[in-house]
């Protein structure tokens, strides 16, 4: 079976390494907010994603994330410089595995995965 978290260790040095992190928060109806909180003092205030004065390194977005008493998720914001790219593929979590095509995708891939139940119990997601 599958866990809901993400062992932050599994991200890859490259990732890890760039300072492009950020949170964000999920809302009651399912969207997640790009948050900040290291800029604005304030982390119910949102910030836009792409704006790289939002973005710090991987350390400190966890940092923060542990200090904040409300549920935060770390987010990386890709540039087009990046020689990475995301697969986000949503409801493909059957009984906590992924499913055939998703796993086929998986492997083709050759690299790092992460799984991630969203706030809605159908919808999963893999990345």
């Amino acid at each position: 079976m599958i866990s809901d978290k993400i062992s932050t260790g599994t991200f890859p040095e490259q990732m890890k390494n760039s300072e492009q992190w950020l949170l964000w928060k999920p809302t009651d109806d399912g969207r997640k907010i790009p948050r900040a909180p290291w800029e604005t003092g304030d982390p119910l205030l949102y910030v836009d994603a792409m704006d790289p004065s939002n973005w710090v390194s991987f350390t400190e977005a966890q940092s923060w994330r542990s200090k904040l008493p409300q549920k935060f998720e770390l987010a990386y914001a890709l540039t087009r410089d990046d020689k990475i790219a995301f697969l986000d593929l949503d409801d493909v979590i059957i009984d906590g595995e992924p499913s055939p095509a998703a796993q086929n995708l998986i492997d083709q891939a050759h690299s790092y995965t992460a799984i991630r139940c969203s706030l809605t119990p159908r919808a999963s997601t893999v990345c």
